[in-house]
């Protein structure tokens, strides 16, 4: 785990990549469209897995093209990281009643 310090809070760079994932999709940017003057869609790729780190400037440019701030994320991780477990839950929840609809009988 590879953590960042923000005004004396530690912060997860996987949660970073989560988010950028997170919002990404949720603007309908596809990964190719994000990376661009940035990075490569598979460094792109990595950052949102978690598989690498990369330094502040990196974070800053990916949430500034997806219209956000790096420092008000920073400063406002703790409600983010609830409202991104609360997303995936609903998420998981929906696709699970999905699942429970299908008709699964031999006709």
């Amino acid at each position: 785990m590879i953590l960042y310090f923000w005004g004396g809070k530690i912060i997860n760079y996987q949660f970073l990549g989560e988010l950028i994932k997170f919002y990404r999709i949720k603007k309908g940017v596809s990964q190719e469209e994000l990376c661009i003057d940035v990075c490569t869609a598979s460094y792109l790729s990595r950052i949102e897995n978690g598989v690498i780190s990369v330094n502040e400037e990196y974070y800053e440019l990916l949430f500034k093209k997806l219209g956000l701030s790096l420092k008000t994320i920073l400063e406002n991780t703790e409600a983010l990281q609830l409202s991104l477990d609360n997303s995936y839950l609903d998420l998981i929840y929906k696709k699970n009643e999905s699942f429970e609809k299908q008709d699964y009988s031999n006709n």
